[in-house]
């Protein structure tokens, strides 16, 4: 799939940006190196609105919720981490 093709995931907020990638068999940490190697984030910058990368995994078996972070785009070393 090239980069025009691809979907992005995002909900545009009158506080912020919100960008999604979901898992299923791998942690969210993939899901951040996904958004930020293919640029997801890149065609928000110029809103001024705060960007958050939120990640989801998913486990293939039970279909269950696993994992969940949520991190600012241009912070990635802190984040909040919660599970169900």
């Amino acid at each position: 799939m090239t980069e025009s093709a691809a979907s992005v995931n995002a909900v545009c907020a009158p506080r912020g940006i919100y960008i999604f990638e979901l898992k299923v068999g791998d942690p969210v940490d993939k899901a951040f190196a996904q958004i930020r190697s293919k640029g997801y984030a890149d065609r928000y910058l110029a809103s001024g609105k705060p960007i958050w990368l939120i990640g989801l995994s998913f486990d293939p078996e039970s279909r269950k919720l696993i994992e969940c972070a949520a991190v600012p785009q241009n912070l990635g070393c802190h984040s909040f981490h919660g599970g169900p």
